[in-house]
C-alpha cells in the first residue's frame, strides 16, 4: 500500500476531469486516490469510469450532502473512507497541480527524514481558463507555526486546503480539523494546528494551483456573508486562543499575533463583508472589544466603516484576489 491518500471531497464535474488528468499525469504514482462525492446532482462516477484503469482509485458516493454549509465535516468523513496510509493530501474537484508534484513530495519527505508533520507547495491562484491571476509570494524553505499564523493573517502567505500535506497520526492527535462555519479560515488554522511541534517545509519544484472560479464557497462570499462572517470570527477566535498561552510567557510575541490578526479582520470585512445586518454588526462590536480590547470609540468607528455599503457609501480598493 502507498504512503499517500490523495482524498477528494468532490461535489462538481465542471473542472473535474482537469483535476483527475493532473494525477494521471504525476511522475510519480505512489498514491492512492479516493473520489468522496458529496451526494452531488452531477453524475460523478460516470466521470471516474475512464480513470480506473489509469490511476488507483476508490470512488464513494455519500447519501447527504454536507459540504455546502459544514465543509469541514465533508473533508473528515472523506478522510474517513481512507485505507492505512501515512500521509493525507486533501485536495479539491477544481484545482491544479504540477506533474511533479507526488514526486517532489517524496523527495523532500527522504531529505528531512520525514521530520515533519506537514508539508506545504506554494500556491498560484487561476481563474476559469486556468489563467494564473496571482502568483504565490516567496515564502522560506522552513517556517514555524507561530511566523506562518503572522504571514498568513497579513496576507503574506498563500494557503488552501490542497496545497499542504499532512501527516495522519498529527490529524488523529488533533481530534480531526478546527471547524468554522462554512470553512472560514479552517484551512489556515489547521495548517497552524499541524505544524504547532515542528514547524512546516515548502514542497519545491512543484506548485499547486487553486481555481477561483465563482462557483466555490470562497468565490460566493457576497451571497453568504451575513453566515460567513461568523466563520471569519470563530477562525479568528481559535487563533488568538491557539497562541493565548503567549500572553504570559512571551507578551509581546502574543501583541504581534493579535496585532495580525486585527488587521486580518478589517481587511477581510473591507473585502467582503460591508453591508451584514444590523445583528451581526452587534456580534462584530462585541467580538472586538472582548478579543482586542480596543476603546469604545474605536469599536464604533469600525462598526459604522463596517456598514458604509449599506449607507450606500463604498471605497473601491484594488484586491488580490
Amino acid at each position: 500500500m502507498s504512503k499517500l491518500a490523495i482524498v477528494i471531497p468532490a461535489y462538481k464535474k465542471v473542472f473535474f476531469r482537469e483535476t483527475l488528468d493532473c494525477f494521471v499525469n504525476q511522475t510519480n504514482k505512489d498514491f492512492h486516490l479516493y473520489v468522496c462525492d458529496d451526494h452531488s446532482p452531477e453524475n460523478l462516477e460516470e466521470v471516474i469510469g475512464p480513470y480506473r484503469d489509469k490511476l488507483p482509485v476508490t470512488y464513494h458516493r455519500f447519501g447527504s450532502n454536507i459540504g455546502s454549509k459544514h465543509i469541514v465535516d465533508q473533508w473528515e468523513r472523506s478522510i474517513g473512507m481512507i485505507g492505512d496510509e501515512d500521509w493525507i493530501w486533501l485536495f479539491s474537484d477544481d484545482d491544479l497541480v504540477d506533474e511533479h508534484a507526488v514526486e517532489a513530495f517524496f523527495r523532500i519527505l527522504m531529505e528531512t527524514k520525514e521530520s515533519r508533520d506537514i508539508y506545504s507547495f506554494n500556491t498560484c491562484v487561476i481563474n476559469k481558463l486556468g489563467d494564473v491571476m496571482s502568483e504565490a509570494p516567496d515564502v522560506p524553505a522552513f517556517e514555524t507555526s507561530e511566523d506562518m499564523a503572522y504571514n498568513l493573517l497579513l496576507g503574506k502567505r498563500a494557503n488552501c486546503m490542497p496545497d499542504h500535506i499532512f501527516r495522519r497520526s498529527v490529524y488523529e492527535k488533533n481530534g480531526g480539523f478546527v471547524k468554522t462555519l462554512y470553512g472560514q479560515g479552517a484551512d489556515w488554522a489547521n495548517s497552524v494546528l499541524f505544524s504547532g511541534e515542528k514547524g512546516t517545509c515548502i514542497i519545491s519544484g512543484a506548485k499547486v494551483y487553486w481555481r477561483y472560479s465563482g462557483d466555490n464557497i470562497s468565490s460566493t462570499a457576497s451571497r453568504h456573508r451575513s453566515d460567513m462572517i461568523v466563520g471569519h470570527f470563530q477562525f479568528l477566535r481559535w487563533i488568538l486562543r491557539h497562541f493565548s498561552p503567549l500572553s504570559e510567557t512571551a507578551p509581546d510575541r502574543y501583541r504581534r499575533i493579535r496585532d495580525a490578526a486585527l488587521q486580518n479582520l478589517l481587511s477581510v470585512i473591507d473585502y467582503h463583508y460591508k453591508g451584514v445586518p444590523l445583528s451581526r454588526l452587534i456580534y462584530f462590536g462585541w467580538f472586538l472589544k472582548r478579543y482586542f480590547n480596543l476603546p469604545v470609540t474605536r469599536v464604533i468607528s469600525l462598526i459604522m466603516a463596517m456598514n458604509t455599503y449599506r449607507m450606500g457609501v463604498v471605497h473601491k480598493r484594488k484586491q488580490n484576489p
